[in-house]
């Protein structure tokens, strides 16, 4: 999935598309910071995403929305759409903000706790 993806997902969440599908041009500045905020989110995410992938932490920034972003597909399809609605609208609707920050917070947590831990030895030090 792209920047674009998930830009147009939020602006789905945020009722800020048109029928068409496109951008009214009041909201133009929202496309200018996206990929700004997705980067930030990218950087937040890529801790769960080495725990998903079972890898090293690797931050992948994008340097358009038409880049894909490389995290696992259930953090972009889930995750990020509602963590960049909630950046996006924060300033405008402070309620309907506070709901995606919750839902992407929450989503996050239900990703972790599905994650099953490594059976490790124990080594013995004395």
């Amino acid at each position: 999935m792209t920047g674009n993806d998930v830009f147009n997902t939020a602006l789905d969440l945020c009722a800020l598309r048109n029928a068409n599908g496109s951008i009214p041009a009041d909201c133009e500045d929202l496309r200018q910071r996206a990929v700004g905020l997705l980067n930030l989110l990218i950087a937040e995410n890529a801790y769960l995403d080495s725990l998903i992938k079972k890898q090293n932490i690797v931050i992948s920034i994008i340097a358009s929305l038409s880049d894909p972003i490389e995290l696992s597909p259930i953090l972009i399809s889930v995750v990020l759409p509602y963590g960049l609605a909630w950046l996006l609208i924060q300033n405008e609707d402070a309620n309907t903000a506070a709901f995606f920050k919750a839902k992407y917070e929450s989503e996050r947590v239900r990703i972790q706790s599905q994650l099953k831990g490594v059976i490790k030895d124990i080594t013995e030090v004395y």
